[in-house]
């Protein structure tokens, strides 16, 4: 497993003092990398839906402190040229100021359940479908200035990536059905922010490992992959990360690889190929999954592992032997008789 570096996110604290009457402005930046098949939010296509914002102000009053909820899952939208809402918000003298924000804005609660929001961060529970980005900012802003949320990504992204070592002459193999049938189908998540930026604690339950991802194929256009090539999955999915109280996240993985032999040739010279044996493999896939971070789970498909694990059998290797030749005797000539062949004589 080789984890992409994690998308970055910052924000800064301060105390702000400022004239009143301006109003409260945002702005929002996605760190991201897509793909084909990249269910990943970026800057762009975050504008469909747009976000929402949990602000809170605290001011001095009578010689203490008062802290008051500013914003509640305001919707701020993409008109066309900037991100905007409702009714305004306006700066006051000597306040300060904490905001969250959550992407994808969600009006009905219909993926995720905001279940406590102070100044300190947020908790909600989350219900993931494998293609729906769950992203988080915070910040603090001076007035007048418009409140940047750059947000990073809650969610594990994953995808397969297949080679093909099998270094048969004429052969083939193609990689198809990439499931894991046990990821989370829920969990919550406490956000917050520390010195280093966006802070996810994720609590999952055994019970919700219930969700099935379907990562598609792993084949080029031609149907499957040649020797000493590589290929990615069809599609690149979300997991709600392992918790911070587990060790290790285990899922269970299953795919398909064919082993195709070449039968000739098609009208324009390409090779064509025949299956010859289907071999379905069931594996266990452990790792500590991190929010916010891209993992590509990368196999080799050689002799050695084409063939899957006997569970029935822990001392077979399942290592496919090399067909040898080797001369075990040469008959001898046997005496076949005189063959009765007479010759003409010469004139």
């Amino acid at each position: 497993l080789a984890a992409v570096v994690a998308l970055a996110a910052c924000s800064n604290e301060e105390v702000i003092v400022a004239d009143k009457g301006a109003a409260i402005g945002f702005d929002t930046f996605v760190e991201n990398s897509t793909r084909i098949n990249d269910p990943s939010l970026t800057t762009e296509t975050m504008k469909t839906a747009g976000f929402g914002v949990y602000g809170f102000v605290t001011n001095e009053v009578d010689g203490n402190d008062v802290t008051a909820p500013l914003f509640t899952n305001e919707h701020i939208s993409w008109n066309g040229t900037t991100w905007t809402y409702g009714t305004k918000q306006y700066w006051m003298d000597g306040a300060t100021y904490d905001f969250a924000a959550i992407a994808p804005y969600d009006e009905n609660n219909a993926k995720y359940t905001v279940t406590e929001a102070n100044r300190d961060g947020v908790t909600l529970r989350f219900t993931n479908d494998g293609v729906t980005d769950l992203l988080y900012a915070q910040n603090n802003a001076a007035p007048h200035e418009t409140v940047g949320f750059t947000f990073k990504h809650l969610l594990s992204k994953v995808k397969f990536t297949f080679t093909n070592n099998y270094d048969a002459t004429n052969t083939v193999i193609a990689v198809k059905n990439i499931v894991i049938d046990d990821a989370y189908a829920e969990g919550v998540a406490n956000l917050g922010r520390d010195a280093n930026g966006v802070t996810a604690d994720w609590t999952v339950e055994a019970a919700d490992a219930t969700l099935v991802l379907e990562f598609g194929n792993a084949n080029p256009a031609a149907g499957y992959i040649a020797y000493d090539a590589s290929q990615e999955s069809d599609n690149a999915l979300l997991l709600i990360p392992t918790a911070s109280t587990e060790t290790t996240s285990t899922y269970n993985v299953t795919f398909t690889i064919d082993l195709l032999y070449q039968n000739g040739v098609n009208g324009a010279g390409d090779p064509v190929y025949v299956k010859v044996q289907e071999y379905t493999h069931t594996v266990a896939l452990t790792h500590d999954f991190d929010f916010g971070k891209s993992y590509n789970v990368a196999t080799a498909i050689n002799h050695t592992n084409i063939v899957p694990d006997d569970p029935n059998d822990p001392n077979d290797d399942n290592e496919q032997k090399s067909i040898e030749f080797t001369v075990d005797e040469i008959i001898g000539w046997v005496d076949g008789g005189n063959a009765g062949v007479v010759f003409p004589e010469n004139n």
